[in-house]
Order: structure tokens, then C-alpha cells, then sequence
């Protein structure tokens, strides 16, 4: 499985798109994040690098991207 776009990522954390479909592992990552981008927009930078390493470290982590 290849790693998600940046761009993905991005869109995924900074909008309300609905994570139904993604294991709870996944919506709860997301969400963490979310909250902490909306306490510090200037951090959105750092996480999507943080995430493409991570899910590049961990490869049974599921998707993040639908």
C-alpha cells in the first residue's frame, strides 16, 4: 500500500469529512489531531510529515485515507 498524499492528509485534519468507514484506531487518530490543529493552526505543518513517517515506520497501522 502506498503512502497517502500530503494533500490528503491535510484535507482529512482540517476539515469535518465524515470518518464512518475508517477503523475506530483511525477516526480516533484523526480527531486527536483535528483538535489539536484547531488549538494551533501553526502545528498543521509538522504533523503531516509526522504522519507520513509513522505510517512509513508502521506498516499494519490502517489507512488513514479513504
Amino acid at each position: 500500500m502506498s503512502a497517502p498524499n500530503p494533500n490528503t492528509i491535510k484535507s482529512l485534519i482540517v476539515t469535518d469529512a465524515n470518518l464512518s468507514g475508517m477503523s475506530l484506531a483511525t477516526r480516533i487518530f484523526i480527531g486527536r489531531l483535528r483538535i489539536e490543529v484547531t488549538n494551533n493552526p501553526a502545528c498543521l505543518s509538522d504533523k503531516i510529515p509526522s504522519c507520513l513517517v509513522l505510517w512509513a515506520k508502521t506498516p499494519l497501522l490502517p489507512p488513514i485515507w479513504p
